[in-house]
């Protein structure tokens, strides 16, 4: 043993070459899985950064949409599908915190839906009104009952 390692460890013994996935181009849907999920984490992390640049200068509504984009981006990627509303809520109930997940159809019509067509969040076409806060305090930014 040399330093504290074994004197026969070689790093040649555990490096491993993956041959590059080669597409040719075409429509998105067929390209290959290793590249849909580079492509996608790629434009989610983009995204996120831009979401952070808006907290960085206070700009939360900013962020608040970008988030939701998001969420309704990736709801739809997993489903192999443009999303719907059920994707969405579905997409929230399994990824993120529990207390989200009882007003997972609420966020989507209000939040989703009333700020990204209506810049509202409060969708004028629900008629269902409920009191909430959002915040960046925290680990659970949605606060149910203002």
């Amino acid at each position: 043993m040399r330093n504290g390692s074994d004197a026969a460890w070689n790093i040649d013994d555990y490096l491993v070459d993956f041959p590059d996935v080669v597409w040719p181009g075409g429509e998105l849907v067929e390209m290959p899985l290793k590249l849909k999920l580079k492509r996608v984490g790629d434009h989610v992390a983009n995204v996120l950064r831009e979401a952070t640049n808006c907290l960085g200068v206070r700009a939360e509504l900013g962020a608040a949409m970008l988030g939701l984009a998001t969420v309704d981006y990736i709801a739809g990627f997993r489903q192999g599908r443009k999303s719907t509303g059920a994707d969405f809520v579905a997409f929230l109930q399994e990824y993120f915190p529990a207390v989200y997940s009882e007003h997972g159809g609420w966020i989507y019509e209000n939040l989703r839906c009333g700020l990204m067509h209506n810049l509202t969040a409060i969708n004028p076409w629900r008629g269902e009104a409920r009191r909430f806060r959002i915040t960046a305090d925290g680990d659970i930014h949605l606060h149910p009952g203002g």
